[in-house]
């Protein structure tokens, strides 16, 4: 029904919650989307002369986290295993990251059997990030290593040109009796096996970001 209260200029309609046992507004949501917002920062040149397979840590530079973020508990802190760590109280989460890369010519020439594609200009320039699912004590400030799941995204682009790569991650932090155990996820940046471009990449900060949602 609606509401019939003192103010006759509120007309939000009301719908019973049996769960609560109570009258409920719909303009009143019960759960906000909880989300982060973190903007890449400084400059980062990675994978200089890499094979594939190998990797560097992605969160060199402090990022820089949205007024707009709001999902309770969330930060970052510089991780005893290198690089900085997204902080998550336990709970469920879509990471998603989106990398705006430029690779310069390779040098030398040719360097761990770099060639374009036949016949063009273009190289496969695939790329990997490892999600390291570490965990975090919030009590103690002890990050203990965890197990990582890596994620291919093959880019096909001419050098000295902007390219967009973009990750989807699903991030569980599990359930603990101990509140203060909680998840610190940390990104390893690699080349991708099969590429065919084995040098170096420049993460640009301008369109590189990193968007959370809390389930």
């Amino acid at each position: 029904g609606f509401n019939g209260g003192t103010n006759s200029n509120n007309k939000a309609l009301y719908i019973f919650n049996a769960a609560t046992n109570s009258w409920q507004s719909t303009i009143d949501a019960q759960n906000t989307p909880k989300i982060a917002y973190l903007d890449f920062t400084g400059s980062l040149s990675a994978l200089d002369n890499t094979v594939a397979g190998n990797s560097t840590q992605l969160l060199v530079n402090n990022p820089s986290v949205s007024g707009v973020s709001n999902i309770s508990g969330f930060k970052v802190l510089p991780s005893t295993f290198g690089g900085y760590s997204l902080i998550l109280p336990q709970g469920s989460y879509l990471v998603e990251v989106n990398l705006n890369l430029n690779s310069p010519q390779e040098s030398p020439a040719g360097v761990n059997g770099t060639a374009p594609l036949t016949g063009s200009t273009y190289y496969l320039m695939g790329y990997f990030i490892d999600f390291i699912n570490d965990t975090y004590n919030n009590s103690t400030n002890v990050f203990t290593a965890g197990s990582a799941t890596r994620k291919e995204v093959p880019i096909v682009s001419k050098v000295s040109t902007n390219h967009l790569a973009t990750w989807s991650f699903y991030y569980t932090v599990p359930a603990n009796a101990n509140a203060n155990i909680i998840g610190a996820l940390r990104l390893d940046l690699g080349r991708m096996q099969n590429s065919t471009f084995y040098d170096l990449v420049n993460v640009i900060p301008a369109g590189s970001y990193i968007k959370i949602s809390q389930f």
